[in-house]
């Protein structure tokens, strides 16, 4: 992509292989396309992505991508960025410490020194499948008021953005905010549906808490523990 005028080369990206999906209307199911119907969606690719009327972006399927063809994918629609608004201005795409990290000592104006990103950062790209309809995200403040912003939408997504990979997409989204006072994070907190915990982190039912009650009292052991799942993901250079 060049500039017409003076012919130097204005993508922030090369984009070295790619795909077009196309989606079924029920929402379930995705197949990435061959380069005719990819050239296709590519000559009207703001209506086929539903671009909001307001936007004002180049979707990327105008390049008509189509090295995967006939590939299958189910669709779980998630926000790739959920979060508040960092306390120093960084392209949203960098809101994270992975990511962030190329903003440190970059020759542009919103280059960061490590201490500045740790500072700032909000970690409101994370990409992570999980945050989906039904899940709760509890997000560091920064600014007055928050500055709760949304965005990179995606049909569905493999773990670490790589198994499944990832489709964006244009969508609606409907959130409920509430505030937390007297509450101090470095980074968000995810509390995801039940149904995408591992199977050996999902919370015990009552029957489950009995029989293992049981179980003990056999064994002489008097008290069963009381267990609390969590994982974390890093956000750093890896």
């Amino acid at each position: 992509i060049r500039c017409s005028t003076c012919d130097t080369e204005t993508s922030p990206f090369n984009m070295t292989n790619g795909y077009t999906m196309a989606l079924d209307h029920k929402g379930n199911i995705g197949v990435t396309i061959g380069r005719e119907g990819a050239r296709r969606i590519a000559l009207d690719a703001k209506n086929y992505m539903r671009t909001p009327e307001n936007s004002v972006q180049n979707p990327v399927v105008a390049l008509a991508p189509s090295d995967l063809i006939g590939v299958m994918a189910r669709m779980r629609p998630f926000l790739g960025q959920l979060g508040t608004t960092p306390s120093k201005a960084m392209p949203d795409s960098h809101n994270a410490g992975d990511f962030g990290s190329f903003l440190i000592g970059a020759p542009h104006e919103y280059a960061f020194t490590q201490t500045e990103l740790d500072t700032h950062r909000t970690d409101g790209h994370m990409d992570i499948s999980r945050v989906r309809e039904g899940a709760t995200l509890i997000c560091p403040v920064k600014v007055p008021g928050g500055g709760v912003y949304i965005g990179d939408m995606h049909a569905m997504q493999g773990d670490g953005e790589i198994a499944g990979h990832t489709t964006d997409v244009a969508g609606i989204v409907q959130l409920q905010v509430s505030v937390l006072k007297k509450v101090a994070l470095d980074g968000p907190i995810l509390l995801p549906n039940t149904e995408d915990l591992p199977y050996t982190a999902k919370p015990f039912t009552k029957e489950e808490k009995r029989r293992a009650r049981e179980l003990a009292e056999e064994f002489g052991v008097k008290q069963v523990e009381e267990v609390f799942p969590v994982s974390i993901v890093g956000s750093g250079t890896s």
